[in-house]
């Protein structure tokens, strides 16, 4: 299994992970197709590594 690590700047914050929570938070439809597909796709990264990356 791999780490998944994203960047922080030098106040510690994550764009990436904002994001992700605001996808998350947010009740529209889109919203949430969305956030699924980010999230499956770094769920794949984490198992796979960039090797998925192939076949996607």
């Amino acid at each position: 299994m791999y780490e998944i690590i994203f960047y922080k700047n030098a106040k510690g914050e994550s764009e990436i992970q904002e994001y992700l929570e605001k996808l998350r938070n947010k009740t529209d439809k889109n919203s949430k197709v969305n956030f699924a597909k980010i999230n499956a796709c770094i769920e794949l990264l984490k198992k796979y590594g960039t090797v998925v990356l192939q076949y996607v």
